[in-house]
């Protein structure tokens, strides 16, 4: 995990198990959320604090096999388990989107709104 000590979720595997249960509560919001964004495929999609992925691969499936969506977070090992999952998926199917993982610390003084992100402040 990263060294910030204002990361409110707990980091590591322990915190990608904590993301994946809050993944499924907040499932049919998420889901209503992205219906309303009129999703399509080919889109290019970035999920700004992706934490395990859940959302971003939700995002994939939608836009489909020409769409791209890139999620950024700054715990590394949230993201080394979501690009595991993400080629877990990919190998199940032959029409998944690309997807990436990448990690990236915000800078001094940066805002940016996010449900998912701004739901677990």
């Amino acid at each position: 995990m990263s060294d910030s000590t204002h990361y409110v979720i707990r980091g590591g595997s322990a915190g990608r198990e904590r993301l994946r249960m809050l993944s499924r509560v907040m499932h049919p919001t998420s889901s209503s959320l992205f219906d309303r964004l009129a999703l399509h495929e080919g889109q290019s999609c970035l999920d700004v604090g992706c934490g395990g992925g859940d959302a971003t691969l939700e995002l994939a499936r939608r836009v489909g096999p020409r769409g791209r969506v890139v999620g950024v977070d700054i715990d590394a090992t949230k993201l080394e388990l979501a690009r595991a999952e993400a080629a877990e998926l990919v190998s199940a199917t032959s029409d998944s989107s690309e997807s990436t993982f990448a990690s990236r610390r915000p800078a001094s003084g940066s805002m940016l709104s996010m449900r998912d992100s701004c739901s677990r402040i």
